[in-house]
């Protein structure tokens, strides 16, 4: 479940190059926060792009996360700069968390406003200050990989943008095809002395697909952010054993600079292989506790929700709650190598969030579910 704060995604479900998530029912919730409705289709350029990084089916753009799930939040005010636009991203970042996504992208930056009582400084870029960066680092302690654009340079402001000083997120700076950082690539330190960026992708002349439909080419940390939202969901998707603090260590150690980093490249450029070889000669502890040993999906679910075991532990009871507290279903289960994945009926549900508890011999496990 893959959510994106942008400005907007003008014309997306009518774009061909987008068809397959409407017709296989992948966006999953829409949100226009800006201007409090559901529809995110008739506004924003910038966010078509973004999102044709990830989402695309196109030959010629193809996005490379085009299966997942995706929740769309419009945040961001086109005709103004306030820090309303904060708040906006905020509730998002809530609602993303209520609706159980494991992965944010946002290529969206703040520091001056239209009201320059509300500007920040470089001296605020300590993981504390920003409604943003709070906001951000609030969805990083709920258990999601929230990965940021760092910005690009304004008129007088050169350092990151808020959220990316905000402490676990993984903030994405820009390099050309020759791996060299973009002029325009905003650098660290983060104001208590943390490297910035985190790391670096590919964001120059990127090829996207506009409103129109047709194929062309962006360039800024907006779409190389995107890349490594790719990269993050490529990663949770191969060990899904991983939290989503290791799993963002495994990018951000794994890259190409990790031995000597600095602030204006980060630890340099991810890579899946790279990452690979770092989940798997590392110890992540992948399986020492009962969080990191259980895995339910899809989340949401309409009909039947699989729950899989790293080490399947034998007899475990299982139970659902609603949101009150409720106990409303419990059952045993022997969960075997032969059954692993099991399969449990939540046909009988409403739609609605609800809590699966799972008590075993190899330790207890709740997840928040959402039936559709």
């Amino acid at each position: 479940n893959v959510a994106v704060f942008d400005d907007g995604f003008a014309k997306v479900n009518s774009l061909p190059a987008f068809a397959p998530l409407f017709s296989e029912n992948r966006v999953t919730l829409t949100k226009n926060l800006a201007n409090h409705s559901e529809s995110v289709y008739d506004g924003g350029e910038h966010g078509v792009r973004v999102l044709s990084v990830m989402a695309a089916a196109s030959n010629e753009a193809p996005g490379s996360l085009s299966k997942a799930n995706y929740f769309l939040f419009h945040t961001e005010e086109k005709k103004s700069e306030y820090r309303i636009e904060e708040y906006n991203w905020a509730r998002a970042m809530e609602m993303a968390d209520s609706a159980g996504v494991h992965l944010v992208n946002s290529s969206l930056g703040y520091s001056t406003f239209d009201d320059i009582s509300m500007n920040y400084t470089p001296s605020q870029l300590d993981g504390n200050t920003a409604v943003i960066t709070k906001a951000a680092a609030k969805g990083v302690s709920k258990g999601i990989v929230v990965v940021t654009s760092a910005g690009n340079a304004e008129s007088g402001w050169r350092n990151i943008l808020f959220p990316a000083d905000a402490r676990g997120v993984i903030a994405v700076g820009s390099v050309d095809a020759g791996g060299v950082r973009s002029s325009s690539s905003t650098i660290g330190p983060a104001a208590d002395g943390r490297i910035k960026p985190d790391v670096m992708a590919p964001g120059v002349a990127s090829p996207v697909i506009n409103s129109s439909g047709e194929v062309t080419a962006s360039s800024g940390t907006s779409f190389a952010s995107p890349l490594v939202a790719c990269l993050a969901g490529g990663i949770l998707q191969a060990y899904p054993q991983l939290t989503a603090a290791q799993a963002t260590e495994s990018i951000i150690s794994s890259a190409d600079r990790a031995a000597s980093p600095n602030n204006k490249y980060g630890y340099g450029i991810p890579r899946f292989l790279a990452a690979k070889n770092y989940i798997e000669k590392k110890p992540l502890n992948l399986k020492t506790s009962a969080e990191n040993s259980w895995t339910l999906f899809p989340n949401p679910a309409s009909n039947i929700i699989h729950i899989k075991s790293v080490q399947p532990p034998g007899l475990s009871l299982i139970s659902l709650w609603d949101s009150m507290g409720r106990e409303i279903f419990q059952t045993e289960a022997e969960l075997t190598w032969a059954n692993n994945p099991l399969e449990v009926d939540i046909s009988f549900l409403e739609q609605g969030f609800y809590y699966l508890k799972i008590k075993s011999p190899n330790g207890n496990f709740v997840k928040r579910i959402m039936k559709k």
